[in-house]
């Protein structure tokens, strides 16, 4: 956890910040509602958390009384405590929301359906950290004063300490070595919940943000390109069937999958608002395309996100797809200034579009001017020049030629354009004047929950009835065909509609080609925060990450070869900045 939320600024208070003086006025009624809020959130989280933990001791699913409970008490307080006076109002939905969402990932990250009490002391030490953590931010709002940093690094010790010892007792935990992304997504949830509750209080005033002068408006990331390794998939047994991850790539796909990684385009930015600052901390919205001036780095529903991403099918390149990403709920997130931390959530539509090799013949020879690169059939489409076979590259996205400033392949070949970039791949710069919309209807459009993190993101696979090492379940029938529209689950309890009655992903594993990645059972990215940021600061070099799952197609030669639906893991290298 970073810098706890600042309530400071309140009327009724005078804080001596450089010495943590003495609080002169008791906390308002708001003040007073705000923290109260926030120990209610805390203690939904906890009673979520350990029903759960029960579950995974004894087996079972949760008692639908006890889960109600935990929603009603949450409701109640909050109507409670706003007959007494709240600068907010009406706001348990939103922060129920937020609880059910946490608990959700946590319970994705540790949950096994066969009983495992590893797994169940975890459920129980995150709920703890949560509880620890939110009652610390409670005791912030109300008082004003920041607390003891050791309180908070003791909460941080007890989950680290708890999840060693499990790990290390008979018969051990089905995950190992997760301690620090239950912690991201533990801080994450605190973070969240305080600033919405605590800044939201009537008379917090954005001169209570320490992110620059004039505060911040609106942070942006922008992608760059990759080098080394940032992620890792490890599985049940030999550590040498594990492999690496490298940054600035997307993986997709169970084991027996036909597609390498793909290299993400770069020079692709998204803005966010800066909806509240308080302190250090930030509570992140959506950035409208009538505030950035385009849809192709906003972040509201319906925004490009991205420019178009070619997926290569080396073996097969008439199956090659070009995919253009948009956004398909508001964004919102958090982000710090002092640690340049960035947690974003940003679901995403990936429209699919079966493209082939746009480029399979290109002007070449004594072609001169724009007709440079242009997609061609014969020599007359070349001024003069050319058309060669060019089909040792496969381009199932048109590009932007960066020479000739035009479109080369594509519904658009010949068109202006403008592309940048730093990759040295043949498929890039891939750019929205191109793209690939004349196609007609997209194969698909893929449902994605893309929550990206500076921290660590991962997802543990479980063991189905009909499948082992199950990342992303989805329902289908016995013999594989999947339900449409894709229906997830987590069990096969989850899957009412016959036949789809059966809970599995595709092929079981991982990322493999073959039946490498068969075995996986974690598939872990880490990202790496921007450091100290501030309003019109240079650019800090950072890193998001994510884990996810991705949904069938229902394209057969498509999911076959690409083994979806599957898990998928991305790393964007880039760089994130804050401006007015």
């Amino acid at each position: 956890m970073t810098r706890m939320v600042a309530a400071a600024a309140v009327g009724g208070f005078l804080i001596v910040a450089a010495t943590g003086g003495p609080v002169l006025a008791g906390p308002t009624a708001n003040q007073k509602c705000a923290a109260a809020k926030i120990k209610s959130a805390g203690k939904k989280a906890a009673c979520l958390l350990k029903i759960y933990a029960g579950v995974e001791t004894k087996g079972g699913v949760p008692d639908p009384l006890k889960v109600q409970k935990c929603k009603d008490k949450l409701t109640s307080d909050f109507s409670k405590n706003e007959t007494k006076g709240c600068g907010t109002a009406s706001d348990a939905a939103a922060i129920e929301a937020k609880v059910d969402a946490f608990v959700a990932d946590i319970n994705s990250s540790l949950l096994v359906k066969a009983p495992n009490k590893c797994q169940a002391a975890k459920l129980k030490s995150a709920s703890k950290k949560a509880t620890c953590l939110t009652g610390l931010e409670s005791k912030y709002a109300s008082s004003g004063i920041a607390p003891d940093p050791t309180k908070v690094q003791k909460c941080k010790d007890k989950l680290t300490g708890d999840f060693t010892k499990n790990e290390a007792k008979a018969p051990g935990c089905v995950i190992s070595g997760d301690a620090a992304a239950i912690e991201n997504k533990v801080d994450a949830f605190a973070d969240d919940v305080a600033l919405e509750l605590a800044c939201g209080v009537t008379g917090v005033t954005e001169g209570a943000c320490s992110c620059g002068t004039p505060a911040p408006g609106q942070l942006g990331f922008t992608t760059g390109v990759g080098s080394g390794n940032c992620g890792k998939v490890t599985g049940d047994n030999s550590p040498a069937n594990d492999f690496s991850l490298a940054c600035g790539f997307l993986s997709t796909g169970g084991s027996n999958n036909g597609i390498a990684a793909s290299l993400i385009p770069d020079y692709g930015t998204e803005l966010l608002s800066v909806a509240k600052c308080c302190d250090k901390r930030m509570l992140l919205s959506k950035r409208t395309a009538a505030q950035t001036g385009s849809n192709r780095n906003c972040s509201e529903g319906g925004c490009l996100y991205g420019p178009p991403l070619p997926i290569v099918n080396a073996a097969t390149p008439a199956l090659s797809v070009c995919v253009v990403n948009k956004v398909a709920q508001d964004a919102k997130g958090t982000a710090t200034c002092d640690t340049g931390r960035s947690d974003i959530d940003i679901p995403l539509t990936a429209d699919v579009y079966l493209t082939g090799d746009q480029l399979g013949k290109r002007c070449g020879g004594s072609a001169t001017g724009a007709f440079v690169g242009l997609g061609c059939a014969t020599n007359a489409d070349c001024g003069g020049g050319t058309c060669l076979d060019d089909s040792a590259d496969v381009q199932p996205c048109p590009i932007c030629n960066t020479s000739t400033g035009v479109c080369n392949g594509g519904p658009s070949n010949g068109m202006p354009c403008t592309g940048i970039t730093a990759l040295t791949a043949p498929q890039y710069p891939t750019s929205h004047d191109c793209e690939p919309a004349g196609f007609g209807t997209p194969l698909g459009s893929l449902a994605i929950p893309y929550a990206l993190t500076s921290g660590t993101s991962t997802k543990s696979s479980a063991d189905l009835p009909a499948m082992a090492n199950v990342f992303c379940g989805f329902c289908a029938t016995t013999g594989g065909s999947f339900q449409n529209p894709a229906a997830t689950c987590a069990s096969n309890t989850d899957c009412t509609t016959a036949p789809f009655t059966v809970c599995r992903q595709r092929n079981p594993g991982a990322f493999g080609a073959g039946t490498v990645g068969s075995d996986a059972r974690t598939i872990s990215e880490t990202g790496s925060a921007a450091g100290p940021i501030a309003t019109s600061g240079a650019p800090a070099a950072s890193t998001l990450v994510s884990v996810f799952c991705v949904p069938p197609t229902f394209s057969a030669a498509v999911d076959g070869v690409g083994s979806l639906p599957g898990p998928g893991a991305v790393a964007l290298p880039g760089t994130t900045q804050l401006l007015p």
